[in-house]
C-alpha cells in the first residue's frame, strides 16, 4: 500500500519479498478458500454444558451457553449499609479471600468468600443434574452465610439473588403483595429450556431490628422487584439495583423524619434499603432479597420440566417432590458426594503425595489453583471492534461466541489469545474434552486471511472492562501462537496411549499379517473412545490451524528469509509478542528480527507436522519450515555474549547488530526446546539463567536481567518481575529435552533449584494472602498486580506434579 518508506531500497524489497512468500505459502499448504468452521459436537456433552457458572467477572451466578443467556446471580451487602453492594469481581471490595475452592468444569462447584466488613464467610455452591437424568438440565444452589468469629461483632446481612431471562420468555403471574412474599417460585417458559421453575428456600433468623416506619414482621418475607429490561442492557444489573436502593432509603429517611417532626435528616442507621416490591409489565428481570441475622442458607433450585418424566406440565403435588429432591437435605448430600468424587479424582490425576520435595501445605493452593482456573471458564457472544486506521471508526465484527478460561477475574474477566494456551496445558491435564470444546471456540474466530484477534472482547459487558483506546483490535497484529504448546501436549498424550493400547490390545494375534501396522492403528483408534475423540478433533482443527500458521509466516516474515519480526511494535512496547514493555532496540525498524517469535514458529510448524502424520496428512511441508526456521535461528546467536539475542539490524553486511538485554526473549530456543541438548550453547544460556547479576532469583527467574539498565524501569511490568508461565515453560522443557546428553547434570540442577524456590515462594504468598498474584516481586516474592490471577499462575499446580 502507498510507496516505500525513506527506509530504503532493501526495505521495499522485503515488502515484495513478504507478498511473495504470503502467496507462495497458501498454495503449499492448499488452501484456495478459507476452511469450514470448527464443528462444536452436539449430544449428551453439549447437554451436560448448557448451564455452568459462565460468569467470571462477578462472584457467583450462572448462565446458559446461548446467544441471549438466561442468567443468575448473586449480590450482598450489610444490612444497614447498601452502599457496600457486591456483586462483580473487584479489588475496591477488599475481601480478605474469595475464589472457587473446588470445581470440576462440569455440575459442581463450591465458592467461598470472605467479607470482613461483615464479619461473615459465604460459601456458594451449585450441582447440576447429568444429562441422561430425569431432571436433565436441572440445577441447584446453595448460598450459606456464617459468622467469621463469634466474639466479633457482626453485621446483619442484605442478600440479594436474581434471574435474568430472555425478553422472548414467557412466565405465569407471580403472585405479590405490598409487604413481600412469604416464597419465592417463578415458573415460565423459554425457547432454550422450555417449560420451568425457579424456586428458593431459606433457612436462619429473617427479620431485623428497624425503624419505626419498617414493620420487622414485613421484612421476615423476600422484598422483590421485577424490571422489564431489553436483552442487550440485561448484563447491567448493579447500578439500577443501587438506584432503587437509594430511592427505597430516602422515602424510608423521610418516613422518619416526618414521624418525628425532624428536618434536614438523610439518614436513620435503624433504616434499611429494602426493594420495593414492584413488577413491571412484561418483567424478564427478578431480584429477591432476603434480610437476615447470621447465620442463614439459602437453596435456589432451577427445574426444567421437560426433563420430569418426560412432561411439560407437573402438577403442583409432584413438583413439590422434585423440587425436594434438589434441595434441604438432599442436596446437602449431593453436595457432600460431588465434593468426595473431586477430591478423589484431584488426587488421582495430580498425584500430590507423591509430589517430591513438599509438604502438605502445597494442596490447598494446588486445589485452589486448579478449581479457580476452571471456575473462572466463561461464555460470551457478542460483536468485537476491528482498528482501521488513524482517524477512522471501528468496525464492527460479526457477532460470534467463545467459551474460555480467563487470566484474572477482577481485572481481566475475558479471553486472552496467548494465555489461553497456557491455561489449556492445565485443563488438559484435568479434562481434555474441556480443553478441545474451548480451542474449538477459539478457531472459530479466525477471519479469512488466517488472522485471530489477541484479545476477545465480545459484546457490551466485556466492552464495560476495557479502556475505549485498547477496544478495537489491529488485523496485522499476531500473539504468540501459545495454543501450539496445548496442541504439543496433546499429540503426546495421544501418541502415549496409543503405544500403551498397542500392547494391551487383544484385538489382533502374534501373527497377524492380514492387516499393515497402519491398518491395526485406525482399527485401534476406533475401538477407543478417547483416542477416536481425539483423532477427530485433530481432524476438525487441522485446516484451520494451518491456515493461521501460514498467516504467521506470511504476515510476520523478517527480511531475511525463514527470520520473524512483530508488527505493532513502538519505541516501548510490542504488546503482540505478549511481553508488553520488554525493551528491545531503542527504534522500532523494519529491519530488526525477533528471537521469540521465530521460536514459536519453528516449534509451533513442529507440532503441525505432528499433527499431520496423525491424521494421514502429508507432514513433510510443516516439518521443512520448522527445520528451515530452526536452522535461521543461528543467526540470532550472539557469539561475544554467548546468548541468542533480537538482531536490531539485519541488513548489516559484516556483522549483525544484536540487542544487549537478557532476559525472557533470549530464552525462547532454550525454553521451547529448540537447541540440541548436546550443544555448548545450553551451558552458555545455562549460566544466565544462574548468575544472580543476570536472570536468577531464589524465588523464580526474572523478566529482565538485574544489569540491565531498563530494569524495574517504566512501567516495569515485564522488566524484572517473575512471571509463572515462562518459569513454567523453562521447568517443562528442562525435564522433557534435557535430561540426557552432556549437559543432563547441569538442567537438573537448574531444575531442582528453580523448582523448588519457585513453589516455595508461591506457598508461602498464598498462606499470606490467601491468593495466587499476576506477578511476584524479584527480590522480595511478594505478590504483585492482579490478584486472584489464577491464569497462568495456576501452572504452579503442574509444576509441583511435574507435568510436562
Amino acid at each position: 500500500r502507498g510507496k516505500c518508506t525513506p527506509l530504503g531500497n532493501f526495505s521495499c524489497l522485503s515488502s515484495l519479498f513478504v507478498l511473495f512468500v504470503s502467496c507462495f505459502l497458501f498454495a503449499s499448504f492448499g488452501f484456495g478458500s478459507f476452511p469450514a468452521e470448527v464443528d462444536i459436537p452436539r449430544g449428551s456433552y453439549h447437554d451436560s454444558m448448557f448451564w455452568g457458572s459462565y460468569r467470571p467477572g462477578i462472584y457467583f451466578g450462572m448462565k446458559t451457553r446461548a446467544e441471549t443467556p438466561i442468567m443468575t446471580g448473586l449480590m450482598w451487602s450489610t444490612a444497614y449499609n447498601f452502599k457496600t453492594l457486591r456483586h462483580n469481581c473487584r479489588h475496591e471490595d477488599h475481601l480478605k479471600k474469595y475464589g472457587w475452592v473446588m470445581h470440576n468444569g462440569k455440575d459442581f462447584g463450591r465458592h467461598e468468600m470472605i467479607d470482613p466488613q461483615l464479619n461473615g464467610k459465604i460459601t456458594a455452591q451449585f450441582v447440576k443434574e447429568s444429562p441422561d437424568h430425569e431432571f436433565k438440565g436441572s440445577w441447584a444452589n446453595r448460598i450459606r452465610v456464617q459468622k467469621l468469629e463469634k466474639s466479633a461483632q457482626t453485621e446483619s446481612l442484605s442478600l440479594f439473588y436474581y434471574a435474568v431471562f430472555p425478553e422472548a420468555c414467557e412466565f405465569q403471574k407471580i403472585a405479590t403483595k405490598k409487604k413481600g412474599i412469604e416464597s419465592v417460585k417463578i415458573t415460565g417458559n423459554c425457547p432454550d429450556v422450555g417449560d420451568f421453575t425457579l424456586w428458593m428456600s431459606q433457612e436462619g433468623e429473617a427479620g431485623l431490628p428497624t425503624s419505626e416506619t419498617q414493620k420487622a414482621s414485613q421484612l421476615k418475607n423476600y422484598q422483590f422487584l421485577g424490571m422489564n429490561v431489553p436483552d442487550t442492557e440485561s448484563w447491567n444489573l448493579q447500578g439500577k439495583i443501587e438506584q432503587t436502593l437509594l430511592l427505597s432509603y430516602q422515602n424510608e429517611v423521610l418516613k422518619h423524619a416526618k414521624r418525628k417532626g425532624e428536618k434536614g435528616s438523610n439518614s436513620h442507621p435503624q433504616t434499611i434499603a429494602t426493594l420495593p416490591n414492584t413488577m413491571e409489565k412484561n418483567s424478564n428481570v427478578f431480584v429477591f432479597q432476603k434480610l437476615s441475622n447470621l447465620p442463614m442458607t439459602m437453596d435456589i433450585v432451577f427445574l426444567q420440566h421437560q426433563g420430569a418424566a418426560g412432561a411439560a406440565e407437573i402438577q403442583a403435588n409432584h413438583l413439590s417432590v422434585y423440587l425436594n429432591q434438589l434441595s434441604g437435605s438432599s442436596l446437602t448430600e449431593r453436595l457432600r458426594e460431588r465434593a468426595e468424587d473431586f477430591e478423589i479424582e484431584f488426587d488421582k490425576k495430580f498425584h500430590l503425595k507423591e509430589a517430591q520435595g513438599f509438604d502438605n501445605r502445597v494442596e490447598p493452593m494446588a486445589r485452589s489453583a486448579l478449581s479457580n482456573m476452571i471456575g473462572g471458564m466463561g461464555y460470551w457472544h457478542g460483536e468485537s471492534l476491528i482498528f482501521e486506521g488513524r482517524g477512522k471508526e471501528a468496525t464492527v465484527r460479526p457477532a460470534q461466541s467463545l467459551f474460555s478460561c480467563v487470566p484474572s477475574r477482577p481485572f481481566f474477566p475475558r479471553g486472552f489469545l496467548w494465555d489461553e494456551g497456557f491455561h489449556q496445558l492445565l485443563v488438559s491435564e484435568w479434562e481434555p474434552e474441556l480443553t478441545m470444546d474451548v480451542l474449538r471456540h477459539w478457531l472459530n474466530l479466525m477471519e479469512n486471511t488466517g488472522w485471530l484477534p489477541r484479545e476477545q472482547i465480545l459484546g457490551e459487558e466485556a466492552r464495560s472492562r476495557v479502556p475505549v483506546e485498547f477496544q478495537p483490535q489491529h488485523r496485522d497484529h499476531a500473539n504468540p501462537p501459545a495454543f501450539f504448546l496445548t496442541f504439543d501436549k496433546l499429540v503426546r498424550k495421544f501418541e502415549k496411549k496409543i503405544l500403551k493400547a498397542e500392547r494391551n490390545s487383544l484385538v489382533f494375534s502374534d501373527g497377524d499379517n492380514v492387516h499393515s501396522s497402519e491398518e491395526k492403528r485406525q482399527i485401534l483408534i476406533r475401538s477407543d473412545a478417547e483416542l477416536n475423540q481425539m483423532f477427530m478433533f485433530f481432524q476438525d482443527i487441522y485446516p484451520r490451524l494451518s491456515h493461521w500458521y501460514a498467516w504467521f509466516l506470511s504476515s510476520q516474515a523478517g527480511i531475511r528469509e525463514h527470520t520473524y519480526r512483530w508488527r505493532g511494535r513502538t519505541k516501548d512496547h510490542t504488546l503482540s509478542s505478549g511481553l508488553d514493555d520488554f525493551p528491545r532496540s531503542v527504534n522500532p525498524s523494519l529491519n530488526e528480527l525477533h528471537v521469540d517469535l521465530s521460536s514459536w514458529l519453528a516449534f509451533s510448524g513442529s507440532v503441525l507436522g505432528n499433527i499431520a502424520e496423525i491424521i494421514g496428512e502429508n507432514p513433510s511441508t510443516f516439518r521443512q519450515y520448522s527445520g528451515k526456521i530452526s536452522k535461521a535461528l543461528d543467526l540470532f546467536w550472539d557469539d561475544n555474549r554467548g546468548i541468542y539475542s533480537d538482531i536490531v539490524n539485519a541488513t548489516a553486511t559484516n556483522v549483525l547488530e544484536y540487542s544487549q538485554h537478557v532476559g525472557y526473549v533470549n530464552l525462547f530456543p532454550l525454553m521451547l526446546g529448540l537447541i540440541p541438548n548436546d550443544s555448548p550453547r545450553l551451558l552458555s544460556t545455562f549460566k544466565y539463567i544462574e548468575d544472580p547479576n543476570h536472570l536468577w532469583s531464589r524465588h523464580g527467574i526474572r523478566s529482565l536481567s538485574k544489569s540491565d539498565p531498563f530494569y524495574q524501569q517504566g512501567e516495569n511490568y515485564w522488566r524484572g518481575p517473575i512471571w509463572i508461565n515462562m518459569n513454567y515453560l523453562l521447568l517443562s522443557s528442562l525435564k522433557r529435552d534435557y535430561f540426557s546428553g552432556p549437559y543432563e547434570k547441569d538442567a537438573r540442577r537448574v531444575y531442582d533449584l528453580l523448582r523448588s524456590g519457585l513453589v516455595n515462594n508461591l506457598v508461602d504468598e498464598f498462606q499470606r494472602t490467601g491468593f495466587l498474584w499476576e506477578q511476584y516481586h524479584e527480590e522480595t516474592g511478594r505478590g504483585s498486580r492482579s490478584h486472584p490471577f489464577t491464569g497462568w499462575s495456576a501452572l504452579v499446580l503442574a509444576i509441583i506434579s511435574e507435568l510436562c
